[in-house]
This record gives C-alpha cells, structure tokens and sequence, in this order.
C-alpha cells in the first residue's frame, strides 16, 4: 500500500540522531507526498506501539488545528480537510463536547476554556485555574516576511516581537526541555489534601505528542495503549519526553492521550486515508492537529 524508501533516503533528510534511532528499531520510513514528510512506526523499550509522522511543514504543506462544532472522530475530519496526517488534539469535557483548552486560527480564538461551565465551576479545580487556563500550548506564527516557526509556551506567554501568531492548540503539560504536569495542575493536591494525577502522567497509557527540532522540523507522535494495540501498554509522560528527545526535538508537548490517542495517515496511492493508531470504534474528539496541503 505504501511505497516504501531506503533508510539512506531519509538520512539525507533528517539529522543523524533520528536515522539513528529509527534504525535501531529496524523502522523503514514511508514517504507521504514527497520526501520531506513521512511515516514510520517501531516498538518502544517497554514494547508500546510508536507511530511517528515526520514533516517541514514548510513549501506546499502547513500544520493546522481544526475545531469542530460537534465531537468527531480525527479521520472524519482528516478526511474531511483532504489531510495527508492528522493527530488528535486538545482537551474537552466527554459529556458535551465542550474544549477544555484554548484553540486560536486565523488569529481569532475558537476555543475557550473560561467559558466551558463544567470546568469553571468545578470546585475542586478552583484554585488550580489559573494553571489551568495557562496550559502549554502549540503555536504556529509567522515572521513580517511570511516565514512559518512553531513554538511550545504557556498560553499567557507572550509572542516574541517580529511574529504573528496565526494559529495555536493547547493542551499539555510540556514535555521538553522539562515535564512540567505539577506547573500546569495535572499533577496536584486537592483542597481536602488528596492527591490526583488527572492524566495519568506517571503510569502507562496511549499518548500523543508534538515536537520541534532544531531546524523546525515537526514530529507528530502518536504512542498506542492496549484500547488501540493489545500487546502496546502506553507509557508515562516522563518516558514520552525521554522518547521525544531521543527523536532530536528540543520542545515538545503532550496532547490529549488515553482513548483520544489516534493518528491517521494518507498513503500515496491510496483513495483512502489510514487510521495508522486508534481506538476501534474511534473515539470522537473535539480537536484535531492536521497536516494541510497549502491552499
């Protein structure tokens, strides 16, 4: 189904560090639409599932979040946007669908987690708001000569002077350069002293992930639990940021993970995408991060 390219191949495309370690799992790479995104999937040290979606983002493609009015499933709106990738996105509340993390395009804000009730109103998650609307976020800007850079901050950071910012996705915590699930309140203490890990940050399960190299190339991450692969256990958060440097990124963020973890792919040759990692039947979400041909 997927035409497939010698490793040699993507050693001229990518650094040292990720051929390296692709290599030492035996991953072959399959070239999506030219021979600066591809796709490859190998097993991690605990024998989890890891699909990896590598792309410049750059010349005829670009990276953008997509909010739906009603929950979907990625692909039905990777499919939808004629996406060659898509991963899953944000976070949001399961019973009506609401975004629980900021979504901006075009500039304008899309999603917005001050007005999500559910979450506003939570009186345990009252003191840990301001935390919380201040999220890690995934940002795309461009410069004042229309040249696209990515960038992981705080939602309330500010953009740096010369750039716009075009388009963002929060979710969270960062993973790169450090994990940071205590700073933004998924790791933390209850009024009544209890201790809750909201996702889970220090077990295994499914994950998916953004990172940036250092030349700006984008590497989309997706980390299968037993719901989408039953030999694949998932792993911690601190593993996926392990996993992400290993991959050459020096700033990375995790996204919504769980049941919501899914990647989809679009083949060359194919009339149809692939859903590559996802629970079965997929899970519908409220966010998605896709892979665009521009214009």
């Amino acid at each position: 189904m997927f035409q497939k390219f010698a490793l040699i191949v993507l050693g001229l495309v990518l650094s040292c560090s990720v051929f390296a370690f692709l290599a030492c799992f035996n991953s072959t790479p399959v070239a999506m639409q030219g021979p600066t995104q591809f796709y490859a999937h190998f097993r991690s040290a605990n024998g989890s599932l890891v699909h990896v979606v590598t792309t410049d983002a750059s010349g005829t493609w670009s990276l953008a979040p997509v909010l739906t009015e009603s929950t979907r499933p990625t692909s039905q709106t990777a499919r939808a946007q004629n996406a060659l990738a898509a991963v899953n996105g944000g976070y949001f509340n399961l019973n009506d669908g609401k975004s629980a993390s900021y979504v901006i395009i075009n500039g304008e804000v899309v999603g917005d987690p001050t007005t999500n009730e559910a979450l506003v109103n939570n009186p345990k998650l009252k003191p840990h708001l301001e935390k919380i609307f201040n999220r890690s976020e995934f940002r795309i800007l461009t410069d004042n000569a229309g040249n696209t850079t990515f960038s992981v901050a705080p939602h309330k950071a500010p953009v740096a002077e010369g750039l716009q910012l075009v388009h963002s996705l929060q979710a969270g915590p960062q993973l790169l350069p450090n994990v940071t699930d205590e700073e933004e309140a998924f790791v933390r203490k209850n009024p009544d002293g209890t201790s809750v890990d909201s996702i889970g940050a220090r077990r295994n399960a499914a994950r998916t992930a953004i990172g940036i190299r250092p030349d700006g190339t984008i590497i989309l991450v997706a980390v299968a639990g037993q719901p989408q692969d039953s030999s694949s256990a998932g792993i911690t958060l601190r593993d996926l940021s392990s996993l992400m440097r290993q991959l050459g990124c020096v700033q990375a963020l995790n996204l919504d993970g769980g049941t919501s973890t899914t990647m989809y792919v679009f083949p060359p040759k194919d009339s149809h995408g692939v859903t590559v990692c996802g629970k079965q039947p997929e899970t519908h979400v409220k966010s998605t991060l896709l892979l665009l041909r521009k214009n």
